[in-house]
């Protein structure tokens, strides 16, 4: 939160110290930078919504493996699964209206003249400038509530429902790990780090030595690293699945 704030007050610095002859330069060199971020997120949006699709199709397979638990522990997966098939259509139903609107934008930016997309980069860096204040205003009042009523006892509860939902998309993730490798490959392209396709890997949701591959196709080469096979820890962070 205060790297955040720290960040905003200089950008509104910045931007307020700035003459309109020098956002106009601004927003010239952000033209291009624009279109390519629109086109990058088109392609990994639909990416997204295919594996999506892809999952939810197969999702009802998933429930085969419990038919010979007993009834309680079947009723209970049965009510597990429904719950999670209604968050992922949910989310489906919520990237699809979100890709929908860039895609929207991305037309609507695409077709514009050169002068006319700097001018409305140029008008939206004023925009910000005029925001800024009102966001911060409110960051600041979001910080304050947290210090005041997120004692140390609420923090731990907090980070341990933070820490199953992460768990759980995780454990998703690798259920249906062969679906979304086209995603993550994307991922660590954009990224272009070691350390996160090195994260990756050691939660087993991508081949480093497919990434690097990717990665050296698209990019210089750099110099290899050696990768060790992932290490997978038996730790059940899911609190729901540990029931």
């Amino acid at each position: 939160m205060n790297q955040l704030h720290r960040f905003l007050v200089g950008l509104k610095t910045t931007l307020s110290s700035m003459s309109s002859a020098q956002r106009q330069e601004i927003a010239t060199y952000l033209v291009p930078e624009i279109e390519t971020v629109l086109e990058t997120l088109s392609s990994l949006g639909m990416k997204i919504k295919v594996a999506l699709e892809s999952i939810l199709s197969t999702f009802n397979e998933t429930t085969t493996s419990h038919r010979h638990c007993n009834l309680l522990t079947r009723t209970l997966h049965e009510v597990l699964h429904k719950r999670d098939l209604n968050k992922l259509k949910t989310l489906l139903q919520r990237h699809n209206h979100n890709l929908f609107l860039l895609l929207q934008r991305k037309e609507g930016f695409n077709e514009m003249t050169s002068g006319n997309k700097v001018r409305s980069v140029s008008r939206s860096l004023e925009q910000l400038v005029e925001e800024l204040p009102v966001f911060l205003l409110r960051l600041e009042e979001v910080t304050a509530a947290l210090d005041d009523k997120l004692e140390w006892r609420e923090f731990k509860f907090c980070f341990k429902v933070g820490s199953s939902k992460v768990s759980g998309v995780l454990q998703r993730l690798l259920n249906h790990c062969a679906v979304v490798q086209p995603v993550l490959a994307q991922l660590c392209s954009l990224v272009a780090r070691d350390a996160f396709t090195q994260a990756l890997a050691s939660l087993g949701l991508v081949d480093p030595v497919k990434c690097s591959s990717h990665d050296n196709n698209h990019s210089t080469p750099n110099k290899t690293h050696a990768h060790s096979t992932p290490k997978h820890h038996g730790y059940k962070l899911n609190l729901v699945e540990c029931l």
